[in-house]
């Protein structure tokens, strides 16, 4: 147990799997390299997964479309040594909404937006809630990704087609630079 009483982390990584790379086989493809399609290529490739991540975007996001990272997503963050690093982006806040019958009015009422307090959250988690924006958190997590040797990831490049036969599903790509297909 840690000093808060949590069971402490021992996850370790599996055993990597030698895999061929050959005609740009991969073993799972993820479309789209945003907070969900980075965690899925990090978590597969923990597992020894030969992982291609792709984004038809040039790069990770610039705008924050998504400003909070649930506990269960910074536990995993800390599961994998990045908690301190999107705790440096995030504000410490406490999540409140003002409700008020006007704006210039003055008057109004607080109220919680539904995400646990830090107390709360340490009574189930050794984590609590970030406001970390997605323009901090995703290139963290992208950074991340490219350390570990089973994953590939392409920005530019579009998912335009799939198809199934007895040897696999077949993805068709668009480099959306050159225009190609593979």
């Amino acid at each position: 147990l840690d000093l808060v009483g949590h069971i402490a982390d021992s996850t370790t990584l599996m055993e990597r799997v030698e895999l061929s790379r050959n005609c740009g086989q991969v073993q799972v493809l993820v479309v789209g390299a945003g907070p969900a399609g980075l965690v899925a290529g990090v978590t597969l490739a923990r597992y020894g997964t030969n992982v291609l991540v792709i984004d038809k975007r040039a790069g990770v996001s610039t705008l924050s479309r998504t400003l909070v990272i649930s506990t269960r997503g910074m536990e995993l963050m800390r599961r994998w040594g990045l908690e301190d690093a999107v705790r440096a982006g995030a504000p410490d806040v406490v999540p409140r909404a003002w409700v008020t019958p006007a704006l210039a009015c003055g008057e109004g009422a607080e109220m919680p937006l539904g995400h646990p307090s830090d107390e709360e959250a340490a009574a189930v988690s050794p984590s609590r809630p970030a406001w970390a924006p997605q323009d901090h958190h995703e290139p963290i997590l992208l950074a991340h990704l490219r350390e570990m040797p089973s994953v590939t990831v392409r920005f530019g490049c579009e998912l335009i087609g799939l198809c199934q036969d007895e040897a696999g599903v077949h993805a068709v790509l668009l480099d959306r630079e050159t225009a190609s297909t593979s």
